[in-house]
């Protein structure tokens, strides 16, 4: 499995620049401004109660007690803990039509016939015993199996063998290792066109096998794979956790995916 991957050397909310992606419309003063509906019964002028402006401002990732958050909401924001990178023709965008929580979405799309990658990388802190993932996935465009396998996330600790993510190629959906050392197919189905969600949890020993589960749970579906690995998944002392979240390998002959993601949050023990 042949992918490019770009490391960040930024720990939680470290200050990251984010200015290469691209945007098509954001949280700007004119949502402020829109006409809000009112139900009948509620204020002739349509004015609606601070408090309720106040909630509807509340993001994500404000509501949510991890070690790492990001619910992409700020467009080119420095702060927001992650970095984007891009090659092949592939792009990456925050949008706003396609969300989980309001404003703003991360969109990844994947040019046809093309080797590339489109990803945002972060660095989450470090585990002892166990890594957790959360995240929202909308998968878009897939038609076919592609001609090489396309990752659409990575998740785990330092070196290849341990990082671990979902993949898509000729023999359909996978459980793999980032150097495709150790896979389990997905069983069960992974719904298309609307908001999946999506766990993995990465179980670090130095002592023992390590193991990694994956859960995607659509509105009426779910799918899931594991993984006993043939060697111990990370270390202790503490282990460090990296995250890369978008598509990354190429030559997609037939298939060009889009993928949106939101709300992701990592939980280290």
């Amino acid at each position: 499995m042949r992918r490019s991957t770009v490391l960040l050397s930024c720990l939680a909310l470290g200050a990251c620049n984010a200015d290469s992606f691209d945007t098509d419309g954001g949280p700007g003063d004119a949502s402020n401004d829109a006409p809000v509906a009112v139900p009948d019964g509620g204020p002739a002028d349509g004015h609606v109660p601070t408090d309720a402006h106040a909630e509807a401002a509340v993001r994500f990732c404000t509501t949510v007690d991890a070690s790492f958050c990001e619910d992409f909401d700020t467009p080119n924001d420095a702060s927001a803990g992650v970095l984007p990178s891009t090659g092949g023709g592939y792009t990456l965008t925050f949008e706003n039509t396609q969300v989980v929580s309001a404003p703003m979405a991360l969109e990844v799309t994947v040019l046809q016939g093309a080797s590339g990658h489109a990803y945002v990388t972060a660095a989450p802190g470090s585990a002892i015993s166990k890594a957790a993932l959360d995240f929202k996935m909308r998968l878009d465009g897939i038609t076919q199996n592609a001609s090489a396998p396309v990752n659409f996330f990575v998740f785990g600790s330092a070196g290849d063998s341990y990082k671990f993510g979902l993949d898509y190629g000729p023999g359909g959906w996978m459980l793999a290792s980032l150097d495709n050392l150790h896979t389990a197919p997905v069983t069960g189905t992974v719904a298309l066109d609307e908001w999946l969600d999506v766990d993995v949890v990465v179980g670090l020993s130095a002592t023992a096998t390590g193991v990694v589960t994956l859960t995607i749970t659509g509105s009426t579906s779910t799918a899931t794979a594991q993984l006993t690995t043939l060697s111990t998944v990370g270390t202790t002392p503490p282990t460090p956790i990296e995250l890369t979240i978008g598509t990354t390998d190429g030559s997609q002959a037939g298939m060009a995916p889009t993928v949106d993601y939101d709300n992701l949050v990592v939980t280290l023990q």
